[in-house]
């Protein structure tokens, strides 16, 4: 092969391999190292009814104090009266946006209740064998919320994540040792029962009497 055809297939080569490299979505709202968010921070369901899902997404952002990332988790609290969690996965798929190039041990989520008033998501993933992500950003999770119920007022509810006790949020180095991460909630916005019923009784209603007048024919 001559050294001209040999450079233009190395070339093809080279364009094919950058053409199936995976790419990936940025964050929205990013935030400065280090931190853990939820994307996006504003949900509004004011003209959602009962049984609409929506999707969030949790963003790390990474660089201070550690030289390589060991593992993540997040855990994630919600007003159990207003949401249900439905299903949760990792961002590219098997393994997170994040540690996409590392070989990782992957984990089920954990869904289950806080407290009286509150239910939790957990999430994790860790390093499992040859190389290492270097500090940076990226998305871990995606969660799927259902809307189980509207409140008899405008309700602006929370989600957060938690950063203390046993069950908690947060990013480890190579050895284990977790690093400084400042946390970033989401708030969710419940619109009011009382309008939202009127306005479904005032619509059966009209239909109802729609159908007895056409069977009165």
């Amino acid at each position: 092969m001559k050294k001209r055809e040999m450079m233009m297939l190395m070339a093809v080569i080279t364009l094919l391999s950058i053409a199936t490299l995976p790419t990936f979505a940025q964050p929205a709202e990013p935030h400065n190292a280090n931190a853990m968010w939820i994307e996006p921070s504003t949900i509004d369901l004011r003209d959602k009814p009962v049984g609409y899902r929506f999707n969030v997404t949790v963003w790390v952002n990474v660089s201070i104090g550690l030289n390589y990332v060991g593992g993540w988790q997040f855990v994630i609290v919600y007003e159990k009266e207003f949401l249900n969690v439905t299903r949760v996965g990792y961002t590219a798929g098997d393994k997170s946006e994040f540690f996409h190039n590392i070989t990782t041990m992957p984990v089920d989520p954990d869904l289950g209740s806080w407290n009286a008033t509150h239910n939790y998501v957990q999430h994790g993933e860790s390093w499992l064998m040859g190389d290492m992500r270097r500090p940076g950003y990226g998305s871990l999770s995606w969660i799927e919320f259902e809307v189980i119920k509207t409140p008899e007022a405008e309700y602006v509810g929370k989600m957060s994540l938690v950063t203390t006790g046993i069950r908690h949020s947060y990013v480890i180095d190579e050895d284990g040792i977790e690093v400084d991460l400042n946390p970033y909630a989401a708030e969710y916005i419940i619109p009011e029962f009382t309008s939202m019923y009127i306005l479904i009784l005032t619509a059966s209603t009209l239909i109802a009497i729609f159908i007895i007048k056409r069977k009165t024919r």
